[in-house]
């Protein structure tokens, strides 16, 4: 639903990606989005107040070494995920900065992880190949468990951090789950809620794995990250909505398209009229 959009759930292609299942799976398809990758937060204004570059990051919380757990030490698998995380996920990053080295690097493999997988259905030109892609996470999932991930960035970094914090496989397999069956989606989504629940499904997992990443097993949290992931998907499908409609793909409920007056060829055309700035608002609140 989301794999075209600028923000945690989408991005760029990468020079180091999982090997494909499939011989040659067309991986020099354009991709959609030829902008400055999201949580891309470069938005020139012309106002004489400019906000085209972030802000700093803080200073990164330090903590006294320890011998047990994942390494901190800049090894190639956590400057991948962190740079992978800083240039496709900013806001993921810079919150980030903010955890403790060892909670800080488990929560980042898992952020990088959520974007090549995220970035899977703007990647493929077949429903098929995408399915490959994302049984072979699936796969190296269950290898990080074992302890014996392939040499590829993300496992290794998913694996050491799985030494000091217990990831319920649940909210992997929902997520996986989710965007296979996003694969196959043909149709806009019906209804918000079905909207929220693939936003739940995918985004809130992941806050609820970077909950346990940091040790945090709380009921009041697991529900602020349920809300918090709904929202984020919102967004998400707000900010890239010129992105999808250009490439065919339309995130808006046709429960409210259909309330408004707005038909999809309207839609495609880009053309909301004030039918589709009235569903536009109806979602942001």
């Amino acid at each position: 639903m989301w794999g075209r959009l600028p923000s945690a759930f989408s991005l760029r292609s990468y020079s180091t990606a999982p090997p494909s299942p499939s011989p040659s799976p067309n991986s020099s398809e354009p991709h959609p989005t030829s902008h400055s990758p999201s949580h891309s937060h470069s938005h020139s204004h012309s106002h004489s107040h400019s906000h085209s570059s972030p802000p700093p990051p803080p200073t990164p919380s330090s903590s006294p070494p320890s011998s047990k757990g994942p390494s901190t030490a800049k090894t190639p698998h956590n400057i991948y995920c962190a740079d992978l995380v800083r240039t496709s996920d900013y806001a993921g990053f810079y919150s980030s900065l903010f955890l403790p080295p060892r909670s800080r690097q488990a929560v980042l493999a898992l952020r990088a992880m959520n974007i090549e997988i995220a970035q899977i259905k703007s990647l493929v030109s077949k429903t098929e190949i995408g399915e490959m892609r994302l049984e072979w996470w699936k796969e190296l999932l269950e290898s990080c468990y074992d302890n014996n991930p392939p040499e590829f960035p993300v496992g290794v970094a998913l694996a050491e951090s799985m030494r000091t914090s217990r990831f319920s496989k649940a909210f992997f397999t929902k997520l996986l789950t989710a965007r296979k069956n996003d694969l196959n989606r043909r149709t806009q989504p019906r209804t918000l809620d079905e909207l929220e629940q693939y936003a739940e499904e995918t985004m809130s997992s992941l806050l609820y794995l970077s909950l346990e990443a940091v040790g945090v097993q709380a009921e009041a949290a697991d529900h602020v990250a349920s809300h918090l992931g709904k929202a984020i998907g919102l967004i998400t499908v707000l900010r890239g909505l010129s992105i999808t409609l250009k490439a065919g793909e339309i995130n808006l409920p046709l429960e409210l398209t259909a309330e408004a007056g707005v038909t999809q060829q309207q839609l495609l055309r880009l053309d909301l009229g004030e039918g589709g700035h009235d569903v536009v608002f109806k979602i942001a609140n």
